[in-house]
């Protein structure tokens, strides 16, 4: 199985990297692709670094690690990036693969929301790690989702952009994307 990482990946850390690992140590996740979403339906986010870039910090992120991929598929896609459209366009493309969805407590607590929710929770399973200040929401009984008590890694992206020049941050990046992020001067 396949999971499925979607994400800004603005930029892509460590506490990505350990949950996809993770994931593939403890459960029947094979290998994880991470998907860069272009924009995302529910973010306006000013700080967003262009896509092709986010695209190459991941693909450093993941280069060592054969179990890891990065993609790019939501960009031949509409934006705004539609979880549903992508999952469909995955199975059209590969329809023997068998896909997961890799998401945080967070993302399930407002699952829901997402467009056509139903459909991919009818035919999806969806590997959730814990999120501080989320459970998961009243989705979390359902036989697709999958809580799974792995580390909980608190740290997000905004707070890495905003430290970028500390060991904070360079404890948090992977030390190919640091040097990439700082060598090119992205979010400074």
């Amino acid at each position: 199985m396949t999971g499925l990482f979607f994400g800004s990946f603005n930029p892509i850390h460590s506490a990505h990297l350990k949950i996809a690992e993770y994931f593939i140590a403890n459960t029947a996740i094979e290998d994880v692709s991470f998907i860069v979403s272009p924009q995302n339906p529910f973010k306006s986010d000013n700080s967003l670094l262009d896509t092709a870039l986010r695209l190459e910090l991941v693909a450093l992120a993941v280069e060592d690690n054969p179990k890891l991929t990065c993609s790019d598929v939501e960009l031949s896609l509409p934006s705004p990036s539609y979880t549903v459209h992508t999952l469909e366009h995955l199975r059209s493309l590969h329809p023997d693969c068998n896909y997961c969805i890799i998401m945080g407590t967070d993302n399930l607590q407002n699952f829901e929301q997402w467009k056509d929710f139903q459909f991919i929770l009818d035919n999806y399973q969806l590997y959730v790690y814990p999120r501080r200040g989320s459970d998961g929401g009243n989705l979390k009984e359902h036989p697709n989702v999958h809580l799974i008590d792995s580390p909980l890694l608190e740290v997000s992206a905004s707070e890495i952009r905003e430290q970028l020049s500390s060991e904070e941050a360079k404890k948090w990046l992977p030390e190919k994307v640091h040097e990439k992020i700082l060598k090119e001067g992205y979010y400074l």
